[in-house]
């Protein structure tokens, strides 16, 4: 699906999707959480590589309501409040309740401005890699994402 070629180096497939260059990489038992909540899981990355954007990013997973006891939900972490807001308002937060699992915490989209780097991680366990199908749906939702940040956080 993204015309790629496998980078043994990096140990990654490097390609495109829609216009956007990709590295997409798994890997299993990977550790997640910290104390008592750490865990392990089979981690599916799909990166945007040379994505321009102003300010750093990252939407996970967490557990919510009294001492962490609540439904885990997603969270979005920025140091700029409106960045913030116009991530929320942008329907980011549906995009990936509609793909990813509520599953350990763990940083489900990062965008890095020192790498220039939009980077979705799903637990796709009991699975190594996502399925074909599962694949497709977690690409379109990569190129969603990358949308939102060109539009929300522009340099």
């Amino acid at each position: 699906m993204v015309g790629g070629t496998v980078d043994h180096r990096e140990g990654c497939i490097l390609g495109s999707y829609q216009g956007r260059d990709v590295c997409v990489s798994f890997f299993s038992g990977c550790s997640v959480g910290y104390g008592e909540s750490a865990t392990s899981i089979n981690a599916f990355y799909i990166t945007v590589l040379n994505q321009a954007g102003r300010q750093d990013w990252r939407i996970q997973f967490c557990r919510s309501g009294f001492l962490g006891r609540g439904p885990k939900k997603l969270f979005i972490e920025t140091r700029d409040v409106a960045l913030g807001e116009r991530l929320h308002h942008s329907g980011v937060l549906d995009a990936i309740y509609a793909v990813s699992a509520p599953t350990d915490d763990y940083v489900t989209v990062a965008y890095s401005t020192w790498l220039q780097t939009l980077t979705y991680t799903d637990d796709v366990s009991p699975r190594r890699i996502s399925s074909h199908e599962q694949f497709a749906v977690q690409l379109e939702l990569v190129a969603r994402l990358a949308e939102i940040n060109a539009q929300v956080n522009p340099i």
